[in-house]
């Protein structure tokens, strides 16, 4: 009676497992994606309901995108929606790591200035002030250049300078070297100032032919 395996035997037994493996590996890759997609947006659904609160508690006024008014010290959009979230975590995408969300300057979403929300000594805008609030991006996916909580992507830069992020992505540059990225197979979750939450392609949020950046 033969004991054990014979060399060739052993040998497809691990030439099966090695194909199953390249097999699955990239599926739960995938999954693992798209779980932390997932968990962004569940992150920006919070944070434009915190948006919506804030509006109902100043007289249908939106946060400004920041704030220079105590001297030597800037607030950030993130900073004063802080009461409504309770949550520091929430100001952090899932796929990024390293990062010390203690200090909510470091948030890698950014909220768009110029043309749609302005700085805090402007006066604030309400609803009233957007032609199309299901459209027009509220907050969306920075990444860690310049002053990754805002962003200068108006109608002056749509469709225009592209960053090569790596892996075939491109990323939105704007005018100051922020970026909005491509975090999520290509594109990113974007906040509407309806309080919708939706992924977009980089390529599709660089279409000049709408709203995404231009308030009116």
């Amino acid at each position: 009676m033969r004991k054990g395996f014979t060399l060739i035997e052993l040998l497809v037994v691990i030439a099966i497992i090695a194909i199953l493996a390249a097999i699955l590996f990239p599926v739960f890759a995938r999954a693992r994606a798209k779980a932390r997609q997932t968990s962004c947006a569940s992150n920006l659904k919070q944070i434009a309901l915190a948006f919506l609160m804030y509006t109902n508690d100043y007289d249908s006024k939106f946060v400004s995108c920041y704030d220079d008014g105590i001297p030597g010290r800037r607030i950030i959009w993130s900073e004063k929606l802080v009461p409504y979230v309770k949550n520091n975590q929430l100001f952090l995408c899932p796929s990024v790591s390293g990062v010390d969300i203690s200090n909510l300057q470091q948030t890698r979403y950014q909220m768009p200035l110029a043309h749609v929300f302005p700085e805090g000594w402007r006066n604030p805008v309400s609803e009233e002030d957007f032609l199309h609030v299901a459209t027009t991006v509220m907050v969306v996916e920075g990444s860690q250049w310049y002053q990754h909580w805002c962003g200068r992507h108006g109608i002056y830069n749509s469709g225009g300078p592209t960053y090569d992020a790596g892996g075939g992505d491109i990323a939105l540059w704007g005018t100051l070297g922020e970026t909005t990225w491509p975090r999520h197979n290509g594109g990113c979750n974007c906040a509407f100032v309806d309080g919708h939450v939706k992924w977009l392609s980089i390529r599709e949020l660089g279409d000049s032919t709408k709203e995404y950046w231009d308030r009116n």
